[in-house]
């Protein structure tokens, strides 16, 4: 935004917009998030503690080769500082297979994603951008790049997996979106913390014989997950 605290004087703006219950912040960058906005986001009563920071790498010379801003102890901290808060909600971007990428550093990237905890990760595969600065550099064998996106890919699968597990016998509120277009018989619902179209969904298969009203809030109740999908059950209106 090009201004001191932008994004906090944002949220506080928001806040004040009559009618608004619900927001969140997408795509925030290491090199310009801080402990404040964390605390700003964790506090408000309208932003969901939604904390979407793509890291791309966390061994500290592949941050400074890719020009993140901000190196391995920050990112860290920040990482850290986000989990600490109530219900928070961690999404991040990972690249593998970057030109300077060696095997160690892979390894730790690797390590680290698996630790860590977080609550969705995508998995990028190193595209050799003309308008880069890694255009000219010695690029990795398009063999490796390959091997180490789906190694890393399969982590990050497994780290959804663990934090989709830990939801079941929970009860949320939760929104119902629609149909879900897995079956006409399903609904779709999702927590009001994540993101439609990118988080997933709730399947219902369990109305409780309530009303359905398309965009109600309900209290959900997590039943199980089955094959990474969640399945849940209404039990009343939120």
């Amino acid at each position: 935004m090009g201004i001191k605290d932008g994004l906090i004087k944002l949220i506080g703006a928001v806040e004040k917009i009559e009618g608004v219950k619900s927001a969140r912040i997408l795509y925030l960058y290491p090199s310009t998030t801080s402990f404040e906005l964390i605390d700003a986001i964790a506090d408000s009563k309208v932003f969901q503690s939604y904390y979407d920071m793509p890291i791309q790498h966390i061994d500290d010379r592949m941050l400074k080769v890719m020009k993140r801003g901000a190196n391995e102890e920050k990112t860290k901290a920040l990482l850290e500082y986000m989990q600490a808060k109530e219900n928070a909600f961690i999404r991040t971007t990972l690249i593998a297979g970057h030109p300077h990428e060696t095997q160690e550093a892979f390894d730790r990237l690797c390590q680290y994603t698996n630790d860590f905890g977080f609550d969705r990760v995508n998995v990028f595969a190193y595209s050799n951008e003309e308008s880069t600065s890694a255009y000219k550099m010695e690029q990795l064998p398009p063999r490796v790049i390959k091997q180490r996106t789906k190694f890393l890919g399969e982590i990050a699968s497994e780290v959804v997996l663990c934090a989709l597990e830990k939801m079941v016998d929970k009860i949320l509120i939760a929104v119902v979106d629609g149909t879900s277009e897995e079956h006409e018989y399903l609904l779709s619902a999702r927590p009001l913390i994540w993101e439609r179209d990118i988080d997933g969904e709730i399947l219902i298969n369990d109305t409780s014989d309530l009303e359905v009203v398309f965009g109600r809030r309900y209290k959900v109740h997590i039943t199980q997950l089955v094959g990474g999908q969640l399945l849940g059950r209404l039990l009343e209106v939120a």
